[in-house]
């Protein structure tokens, strides 16, 4: 019995200076990971004739929308990926990060070939790789971690009597990726006469992830008359918890200090779905930057080295 002969899609990188910040995009083939595409690279697939569903991704929000593919035995295909570029396309990546890369179909110019030549993805993609642009061309190269676009916002909670010094690290190597602005760490920014719950809440609903520091003594922390200050509804550390999983906003736990993730018993109703997100510990030197690495490396969605010490 002969073999079906297969389809063949060719997939090719936009090669970007903008584009650093995504670091390598995951390829979805029907729902499951088939590999990563750095900046400027190319890759090929052998797929079975029929209905295919890919998509290209970065971190965990970024993504371009599904494309569905309907391929022949032995047919070739050409896809262009990128992050889209634009005014229109950096707003609406505000609200919809999940169309901020762009997936499209495109025809080699070298009629008959299998893989476009030297030189020829190059005149392609001037072509597709301003999809969603309006022909804006940037005022100034972003700092390490931002894009033309909308920077990954990362809220840090953290207690300032349990982990101030290992949060200042993690802060630290934080800015250092993503830049100053992505990141929001400290209530000293609520502005005077602001109500300090809504100001809180409002400042995690803008971000994509909140990282929870937890330190030794993060349960331990009592407030007025001796109480546990998480049983207090209006406690920052649980406000900022509580609006991020009521949101459905990732929540990473971060462990320093040798703790512990917390019993789901000991916590508030409203928080409780708490020990049951993902998370690492971040231990002290020489394992600090080595965790730190690990957890930018999954914020990014990326395995390129991350940013200098």
């Amino acid at each position: 019995m002969g073999t079906t002969a297969k389809a063949t899609v060719f997939l090719q990188r936009a090669d970007r200076w903008d584009d650093f910040r995504f670091y390598k995009f995951k390829i979805q083939i029907d729902g499951r990971k088939r590999g990563a595409l750095a900046n400027g690279k190319s890759a090929r697939y052998a797929l079975t004739p029929g209905r295919h569903s890919l998509q290209v991704m970065s971190g965990w929000i970024y993504k371009s929308e599904p494309l569905e593919l309907e391929l022949s035995a032995g047919e070739v295909v050409h896809l262009a990926c990128g992050m889209k570029k634009g005014v229109a396309a950096a707003l609406k990546a505000m609200t919809s990060p999940g169309s901020a890369l762009y997936l499209v179909l495109a025809a080699p110019e070298a009629a008959g070939q299998e893989e476009p030549e030297e030189g020829v993805w190059d005149k392609l993609l001037e072509l597709v790789e301003h999809a969603g642009s309006e022909g804006q061309k940037p005022e100034s190269e972003p700092k390490a971690g931002q894009g033309a676009g909308r920077s990954l916002q990362i809220f840090v909670s953290y207690r300032r009597e349990d982990s101030p010094d290992v949060c200042g690290r993690i802060y630290d190597r934080l800015i250092r990726q993503f830049g100053k602005q992505a990141i929001f760490k400290d209530v000293d920014s609520i502005p005077f006469g602001v109500d300090f719950r809504t100001y809180l809440d409002e400042m995690v609903s803008r971000c994509d992830v909140l990282l929870a520091v937890i330190g030794d003594r993060w349960l331990e922390a009592k407030g007025a008359g001796g109480k546990s200050r998480l049983s207090d509804p209006t406690d920052y550390v649980r406000i900022e918890i509580e609006s991020a999983l009521q949101r459905n906003i990732p929540v990473v736990p971060l462990l320093v200090r040798g703790a512990k993730m917390p019993d789901e018993a000991v916590l508030p109703d409203s928080i409780k779905s708490l020990v049951f997100r993902n998370g690492l510990p971040i231990r002290p030197d020489p394992d600090f930057h080595n965790d730190m690495d690990r957890l930018i490396e999954g914020l990014c969605g990326t395995d390129q080295p991350p940013a200098p010490k």
